[in-house]
């Protein structure tokens, strides 16, 4: 315990490099509190981390195992100057020394999501996704490098605020070794932890072919509990005017308080009964990594890395402080009425390419990520908001019909949203031996990120109009003619809002940087730059259900006023630049170093 403390302490109290990646030694007895070296690839090179002239943090295989550390919400703790916006586990937004693009909630997100501006790598696999980290397991991690500031001449692709990578255990050529690990644990104020780990390294051809593998898996317990609630629609609703039924002389038929406007009796109520339970929210992940080292020859090497990972989570990661009729809650209950849940998988490919081209090293990485997100929560409480109840109430005059008796259906809501992304990149780097005087790194990177978004809002209670009823009823919406959707057609009868959204994203890049030794091993200027063109597309169809009372059979022709073709909109856009630094850095002594 005192020395996963003293990790912690040193990991907080690290400014830049060293002390957050220190690694114990014990290669001899003396030197049982010196600093071993970390080796890091924070510039495109293999370095020292002291000598690495940009604010660095690594947290090493032996640190990650020291302060059991295994996923972002983990080892995030131990980050000076980095934070998170979360909304549960791979929903978090990374915040590097106070720069922040924006926050908004997780439904949406991929179609209308800023693009973070710290970069998420597995190995050299760049895997930006709006308002959701790849939050990769830590598992079999040589380990992780967190760049802060901008990075943006080397690695671009959203790391104008800093860098996360991930950087996995290559195979090992003729050693055969492995590994095994499980654990067990209990939640505070919640459920048990179990956690299993194997990593096998084989070798397959003398000193040419190996195999490395690891596989696992990873439950966490639940510690939030959804308590008996029931949602009884109020008179000071704000949307609850729609239902009409004013009230008479200042006074509601249920005595209580009112803004003008009155729930009509016989309302419905909500009860949440049938999902109450304790440690609604487990965590699971799941997954293994395989990767392949072939040796050519002594100056070319190719490296091979499939990943699979899913993660699971149920519930919510947030408390409320009151129910959702206004009573008091306890610390770690909330009322929640529909399911919520969130199923985040991924698959990565990718592929390096090391070699010599005369006496300049030369590297092509490549990969292609998709990424899959099911998600769904309670929106129970949006039927007090502004709108709502134009979804779940009318009355006299609505659709301009005086005929209708004021009446409200089910408060009930929730939200869907399914989202996939997929992520091809490719980039060449060639660069001169480290010992030269003068060193540079030359290359050309390129990017495709397709994002797929289906999110529908689902609080539309008011039965739906058929071709021959359209009284009282509320007509269902459809995708928009001709646009680009996944899911084109009429949507379910309760679906209010809907959107079905394609992002594009296209990002070409040629960068450089060179160090030249004004004073050999004392004095150091390095310049970079790299230019970029980004392009930019949207299409999709984005519709909702207002307009839409007692419109007939389906779908409502509520376009353009209520629903949007973005096919129409033309929503196309290029952005071209360039992103430049100097650094001067000094060697004051041989364990100091200013820049």
């Amino acid at each position: 315990m005192k020395t996963k403390l003293a990790y912690a302490i040193a990991c907080v109290l690290a400014g830049t490099t060293a002390a957050s990646a220190a690694e114990r030694t014990t290669s001899a007895p003396d030197s049982a509190d010196s600093l071993a070296e970390v080796v890091v690839t924070a510039q495109r090179r293999t370095e020292n981390i002291q000598d690495v002239p940009i604010s660095i943090q690594a947290l090493t295989a032996t640190t990650l195992a020291q302060l059991n550390v295994t996923t972002f919400d983990d080892y995030i703790k131990f980050l000076p100057n980095v934070t998170s916006a979360a909304n549960g586990p791979g929903q978090s937004e990374v915040f590097m020394r106070g720069l922040s693009a924006g926050s908004q909630a997780s439904q949406g997100s991929a179609a209308t999501g800023l693009w973070p501006n710290v970069a998420i790598y597995l190995d050299n696999q760049s895997g930006q996704m709006p308002n959701r980290n790849l939050d990769v397991f830590a598992a079999d991690l040589n380990r992780i490098e967190v760049l802060e500031g901008p990075q943006g001449t080397l690695f671009g692709s959203g790391a104008e605020a800093g860098v996360i990578r991930y950087i996995t255990n290559e195979p090992k050529l003729n050693t055969t070794e492995g590994s095994f690990k499980a654990g067990y644990g209990i939640t505070a104020h919640g459920d048990p932890n179990s956690s299993l780990e194997a990593v096998l390294n084989l070798p397959l051809v003398a000193d040419h072919l190996a195999l490395r593998g690891v596989i696992y898996n990873d439950q966490r317990g639940g510690y939030i509990n959804n308590v008996p609630a029931t949602f009884t629609r109020k008179n000071t609703d704000i949307g609850i005017h729609y239902a009409n039924y004013p009230a008479v002389n200042g006074n509601c038929p249920d005595g209580l308080p009112n803004a003008g406007s009155c729930v009509p009796p016989g309302s419905p109520t909500l009860s949440n009964n049938a999902i109450t339970k304790n440690a609604i929210n487990p965590v699971s992940y799941q997954g293994l990594r395989a990767e392949l080292l072939y040796k050519i020859n002594d100056d070319w090497n190719v490296l091979l890395s499939q990943s699979f990972q899913t993660m699971n989570s149920a519930g919510v990661f947030y408390q409320q402080p009151l129910s959702s009729n206004g009573a008091p809650l306890n610390p770690l209950e909330v009322t929640l009425f529909n399911d919520s849940h969130n199923n985040d998988r991924f698959e990565s490919t990718a592929w390096t390419v090391n070699g010599k081209v005369g006496p300049l090293a030369a590297v092509y990485t490549g990969g292609y990520l998709v990424r899959k997100v099911d998600q769904t929560g309670d929106y129970t409480n949006y039927a007090r908001g502004v709108y709502s109840d134009y979804y779940q109430c009318f009355g006299p005059g609505s659709g301009g019909d005086n005929t209708l008796t004021s009446t409200c259906k089910s408060p009930t809501a929730y939200w869907i949203s399914i989202e996939r992304n997929e992520h091809q990149q490719h980039e060449f780097r060639l660069s001169t031996p480290d010992d030269w005087r003068v060193r540079g790194i030359v290359g050309a990177f390129w990017e495709n990120n397709t994002l797929y978004d289906l999110t529908s809002w689902h609080y539309k209670s008011i039965p739906a109009c058929t071709a021959t009823a359209n009284v009282g009823c509320l007509t269902d919406i459809g995708t928009i003619a001709g646009t680009t959707v996944q899911v084109p057609g009429v949507t379910s009868d309760n679906t209010s809002f809907n959107q079905d959204e394609k992002h594009v994203t296209k990002q070409t890049a040629f960068f450089m940087s060179f160090d030249f030794d004004l004073v050999p091993k004392t004095l150091t200027l390095t310049v970079g730059t790299r230019h970029f063109k980004f392009d930019n597309t949207f299409v999709g169809s984005v519709g909702g259900s207002f307009g839409c009372f007692a419109q007939g059979a389906p779908p409502c022709p509520n376009y353009p006023t209520y629903a949007y073709s973005l096919d129409a909109q033309n929503l196309n856009g290029s952005e071209a630049g360039w992103k430049s630094r100097v650094n001067l850095t000094w060697h004051v002594t041989p364990d100091a170093m200013l820049y």
